[in-house]
């Protein structure tokens, strides 16, 4: 049994059942028409002829992605707070657009990147 929209409250699971019904209805014939013939010809074969590297390339992504954000999180960000406040050091103050100092925008860098509490 469906739930006409139109005569009946359509809240949650009901709605989004019919809105998924409605999309399947108007765009399912471009899908068996376009999607399934170039996946037989150009995805299928590529995963053939390349499929055992999908593991190993997901793997290494997932572990760089991993080492980037651990690195970011514990000691990375610090780093770049103490680059800045050098930077500091060395750079003369100046105005910038929109009612910003060079060392305002330095400031809150530090504030941002350090590791301390």
């Amino acid at each position: 049994m469906t739930t006409d929209c139109s005569t009946e409250d359509c809240s949650g699971d009901a709605f989004t059942y019919e809105a998924v019904l409605a999309l399947w209805d108007e765009y399912g014939p471009y899908w068996d028409e376009y999607v399934v013939p170039n996946w037989e010809e150009f995805v299928v074969p590529l995963i053939k002829q390349y499929g055992d590297y999908g593991v190993a390339g997901g793997l290494a992504t997932f572990a760089v992605g991993n080492m980037v954000y651990t690195y970011l999180n514990s000691t990375g960000t610090n780093q770049i707070a103490v680059f800045v406040n050098m930077a500091k050091g060395i750079l003369a103050d100046q105005p910038l657009p929109g009612g910003l100092t060079l060392y305002g925008v330095f400031d809150m860098i530090i504030e941002w990147t350090s590791n301390a509490e």
